[in-house]
């Protein structure tokens, strides 16, 4: 070893005169340079190169050294021969010489490496442009410093070793950061290079780092400017902390040797080539568990686990192929426990030139228990980082909660975990997310008491993760044995969840292993807890900061207005997209935008005009209009308010949408405008159906009595009564639109409706008009007047017949639809349901959007003067509204019009009427007493010539009162025949209702123009009530009587 030391005394002084060489360390002439040239730090990591070269030479000569020894000893030992002798002399000689040109050879590398250092010299000086970058990415720190101490400039190494930013060292002082005991031996080193007698120096010793911890480094001093008024110092700071750690465990490791040496802890064997063992030390014994008496008869591939064991003689082949190199096997020892070992092998002879192999083997049951727990920590680090990851993408708390507990079971050893969320105003918990063994991550959001865990809270609120077992849990808090006790709990690990100095929940571990959880697992707990706690309450407060601004159906903005006129919005709710249509980036990007695209053309003076009413500090609410990229208008109202900021203004506005309240308010002028003229057109229709009826009931009368066929004035006669037909057609109009006309609905299939109205339809249109259907099988059925459905038919048919005046085709079509809250039809009362629909669509010139506007309003119509009365959609239109219905449009210029009308489906099964067989005769007609009671005199009268004429017993009444005095005196009547609207106070249906008190068998027949009353509440007599429409005719009078006084009442069967 001495001589080792001798030849490499030359090479160190060497390496010092090429170190101290000035050239090595010019000075930088600018504070942009770094403060040491990469030559200096190429020479220091040579001259650690060498270091580690040198130490490996040393310890490669003192295991040679010892190698001689212990062949030595086991020549002693082994009583060898002169010969034999002789011929490991001179194979140790040759080992030396080997050992010697091996020395050589590194000496040669050395040098080499001097004469690849001057080369790099060369280049790097010729390459000053990228020194900056080498300073600052170099592997060590470096730093120049004043002679006072002062950094005055550090590279990002040196910053990142003891935590400090270059900002923070540059405005400290050297002497800052080196530990208190070790300030006095760098103070010494430091004066000496301040008085000239040293130009550097080296010094392992300690920083403290901005946390607080500390580091050992290994520093190197050097002087950069010698005169003393300019004296600066190149430092040179390498982290040596792992290598003091490593080296630290080396001088573990090499005092272990030297004992397991001469103490021979090691196990060693000798063994002859058949495998069989001749020889063991006491290690051996210890190690396998078998005595040396055992050892002696056995083989070594007796030792050996089975899948490394070999056929006899292939184990000492093997251990003579790695000639002293160290491999691995495993041994079984006499407990049958595998033991890792290390063995190394080398060849000897006994006396009789026989083969030997000595073996030393060693147990690294550790080292491979180490390899695994390394494995398992980066393992640990790689999880926490997913973890991280997770917690950071994770867009809720129980995302979070979720990740975290299914990345931590391979960290670990749970059975069930849970994250809870404290609440101490309700003074109750709530399990945010649970796992169950392997099961997947549950949010049940289960609600418990904390007066449940009250003692094992006050534990959590000590704030630090505890380990408790089932024992001293239940001793702690006996309240949790509801708990523990049928889950199989036997040990469980809580860390409590704190953000901000508050404990808003726990993160719980249990086990059925009473040792299950380690100091490591509270580490780990510790850690992801303090991230998941963070994690969660950013993620309750964006979230419940984006309830409060997504819950409101207002739009919150706030905008700047600069003094150069320029704005700039700096925030608006996300939900002004729906607003506007526009995606939310266009929006918050300018205000500009907002008044050039989103602002209707007809309203942006009108915002200009108020920003600036707020630019002089007046507060404002104005009402304007939104253009939406699909040409639709909205209505909203802007409430805002400004406060000045130096050159600018902010405004703060809240924008809320009034369209609907518009469209309510145009809705309610409609409705009070339709209202009125409906009230008009009721009167009029009710006042004039008592007319016609007299008129047409006279006409024929007159026609049918009096007349002859070929008498002068028949045709005339006839001509009064068409006319009378039409106008009893527009008073029916007049009373659907007006919704007044008096219903009889019934249960339709509109199918058979459409079919029976066929060939009608067929005429009606034309032989230009292509007529097709298009019927659902398994269409609904609808309660509706008949009549209704025959007049929004042909109204509609008669507008479609108009529109293709060159022909064309009109298709009607019926299906069933389930209609939903969020469909489009949600305006005008529309409520969701099962719908019968009707479509009838033509192939005509169709509408624009400013026509389709005005449809349904009453006299509005589009044909020439003379051609229209504009009643027939809005006819329609209060037929379908009337039956709870809807209407929907589909029309383009040019693309024909769709008309579909939506009507409620029923389940009701209407039962045919059964009509007796038996026809009146003239015997029980004239035995028929008909109680006739009208306020209309001429209809009275009439209607008592009628029946009278026809044979029956006529009473008539003006008004209720006198009807019941009628039916006081008059025992057997046997039909009521009443109009629904009387003077005096009493209507029809009253009327009726009385009568029946005093005559129970009495049948009731009503008539009417329109009820106004009765219709104005429900619209509809009821299903098993007779009601004859005015006008009516004499025929239709007799006939409705008859069938009347015949008729069983309709059965209503409820499906």
């Amino acid at each position: 070893m001495s001589k080792w030391c001798e030849y490499l005394e030359p090479q160190f002084h060497f390496l010092s005169a090429q170190l101290n060489t000035s050239q090595y360390f010019p000075t930088f002439q600018n504070s942009s340079d770094p403060p040491l040239s990469l030559i200096t730090i190429g020479t220091i990591l040579a001259l650690i190169v060498v270091i580690i070269i040198a130490v490996w030479l040393s310890v490669l000569l003192s295991r040679s050294e010892k190698k001689n020894a212990e062949l030595e000893a086991e020549v002693a030992q082994y009583h060898l021969s002169e010969a034999e002798r002789e011929r490991l002399r001179l194979e140790l000689e040759g080992h030396l010489v080997d050992q010697a040109i091996r020395i050589q050879q590194k000496q040669d590398q050395l040098e080499a490496l001097a004469a690849e250092h001057g080369r790099i010299d060369e280049q790097l000086h010729a390459s000053k442009a990228g020194l900056r970058a080498t300073f600052e990415q170099a592997a060590v720190g470096i730093a120049q410093v004043a002679a006072d101490g002062r950094w005055l400039q550090v590279n990002q190494k040196a910053c990142q070793i003891v935590g400090y930013t270059k900002n923070e060292l540059l405005n400290s002082n050297f002497y800052d950061i080196v530990y208190p005991e070790d300030r006095e031996a760098h103070s010494t080193y430091h004066q000496q290079l301040l008085a000239g007698e040293r130009k550097t120096y080296s010094i392992e010793q300690r920083y403290v780092c901005k946390d607080r911890s500390l580091v050992w480094i290994n520093l190197t001093v050097y002087a950069t400017h010698q005169t003393s008024d300019d004296l600066e110092f190149m430092a040179i700071v390498e982290d040596i902390s792992h290598r003091r750690h490593m080296e630290a465990k080396l001088r573990e490791s090499e005092a272990l040797y030297r004992s397991l040496f001469e103490q021979a802890h090691d196990a060693i064997f000798v063994n002859r080539q058949d495998d069989q063992i001749v020889d063991v030390n006491h290690r051996a014994c210890e190690m396998l568990g078998y005595t040396r008496e055992k050892l002696l008869t056995m083989k070594v591939t007796d030792l050996q686990a089975p899948e490394v064991r070999g056929e006899p003689g292939t184990v000492i082949k093997k251990e003579l192929d790695y000639n002293g190199r160290y491999f691995e096997t495993v041994d079984i020892d006499s407990q049958g426990r595998r033991i890792p070992v290390e063995v190394s092998a080398s060849k000897l002879r006994d006396d009789d030139d026989d083969t030997l192999v000595l073996c030393i083997v060693r147990d690294i049951t550790v080292q491979k228990e180490n390899q695994t727990a390394l494995q398992r920590y980066a393992n640990r680090l790689k999880i926490l980082n997913q973890i991280d990851k997770a917690i950071l993408s994770a867009q809720s708390a129980e995302a979070i909660g979720g990740a975290a507990l299914k990345n931590l079971q391979s960290l670990i050893p749970y059975q069930r975990a849970n994250i809870n969320l404290f609440d101490f105003e309700a003074n109750e918990a709530v399990v945010l997310v649970e796992k169950v063994g392997d099961g997947d991550v549950t949010s049940e959001g289960r609600r418990f008491s904390l007066d449940r865990v009250k003692s094992a809270l006050d534990v959590m609120k000590q704030g630090d993760v505890q380990i408790i077992t089932k024992t001293s849990l239940l001793s702690l808090a006996p309240e949790s044995a509801h708990y523990l006790d049928p889950g199989g709990v036997q040990s469980l690990i809580g860390a409590p969840l704190v953000s901000q100095g508050n404990l808003i929940g726990s993160l719980v571990f249990t086990s059925d292993k009473p040792d299950a959880f380690t100091a490591e697992h509270q580490d780990i707990i510790r850690e992801v807890g303090y991230q998941i706690a963070v994690a969660i309450q950013n993620t309750q407060l964006t979230d419940r900061f984006r309830r409060v601004i997504t819950s409101i159906s207002d739009h919150v903005y706030m905008l700047e207005v600069m003094e150069t006129g320029r704005s700039k919005n700096h925030y608006i709710s996300p939900n002004i997209e729906t607003l506007t249509g526009y995606p939310l980036d266009m929006l918050s990007h300018s205000w500009d935008f907002w008044i050039s695209t989103v602002v209707h053309p007809e309203d942006r003076a009108l915002v200009n005009e108020h920003i600036k009413k707020l630019s002089t500090g007046q507060n404002s609410k104005f009402q304007y209009r939104l253009l939406q990229p699909d040409g639709s208008i909205v209505w909203v109202r802007d409430s805002a308010r400004a406060e000045p900021v130096e050159s600018s203004f902010y405004i703060y506005g809240v924008i809320s949408n009034i369209t609907e309240r518009k469209q309510l308010e145009a809705q309610l002028h409609q409705a009070q405008k339709m209202e009125a003229i409906g009230q008009l057109a009721g009167g009029v229709a009710h006042d004039f159906n008592n007319l016609l009826t007299v008129i047409t009931g006279v006409a024929e009368i007159t026609l049918n009595t009096h007349l002859d066929e070929d008498h002068p004035i028949s045709e005339e006669i006839k001509q009064i009564i068409a006319a009378g037909h039409r106008a009893t057609a527009l008073t029916r109009q007049l009373l659907a639109f007006s919704r007044k006309q008096v219903l009889q609905p019934q249960i339709l299939d509109l199918n058979s409706v459409v079919e029976n109205m066929s060939k009608l339809l067929q005429r009606l249109l034309g032989a230009d008009i292509q007529f097709m259907t298009k019927l659902d099988s398994m269409l609904g059925l609808v309660n509706i007047d008949p009549g209704q459905v025959d007049q929004i038919i042909v109204n509609l048919a008669v507008n479609a017949r108009d529109a293709m005046p060159y022909g064309g085709q009109l298709t009607i079509e019926t299906f069933n639809a389930e209609l939903e809250r969020n469909d489009m039809y949600q305006h005008d009362n529309f409520i969701p349901g099962s719908y019968v629909v009707l479509s009838i669509s033509d192939s005509g010139h169709g509408m624009d959007s400013e026509t389709k506007s005005h449809i349904f309003e009453p006299f509005f119509t589009t044909k020439e003067a003379g051609k229209g009365t504009g009643l027939g959609l809005a006819t329609v239109k209060s037929i379908v509204t009337q039956c709870k219905g809807h209407i929907e449009v589909d029309s383009e210029p040019d693309q024909g019009t769709s008309f579909k009308i939506y009507l409620p489906r029923t389940n009701i099964v209407q039962e045919p009427p059964s009509v007796a067989n038996q026809v009146i005769n003239q015997s029980q007609i004239s035995s028929t007493t008909i109680l006739v009671v009208e306020d209309d005199a001429m209809v009275r009268e009439l209607t008592y010539r009628i029946l009278d004429d026809e044979g029956y017993k006529v009473l008539t009444a003006r008004q209720g009162q006198e009807a019941l005095q009628l039916a006081q005196q008059e025992q057997d009547i046997h039909l009521l025949i009443t109009d629904v609207i009387l003077p005096g106070g009493m209507k029809g249906p009253q009327v009726a209702e009385e009568l029946t008190k005093l005559q129970p068998a009495i049948k009731v027949l009503f008539t009417s123009g329109y009820n106004s009353d009765a219709i104005a509440e429900h619209g509809v007599l009821n299903h098993d009530e007779e009601f004859l429409e005015k006008p009516y005719t004499p025929k239709s009078l007799r006939n409705k009587v008859q069938e009347v006084l015949r008729e069983k009442h309709t059965v209503i069967v409820e499906t």
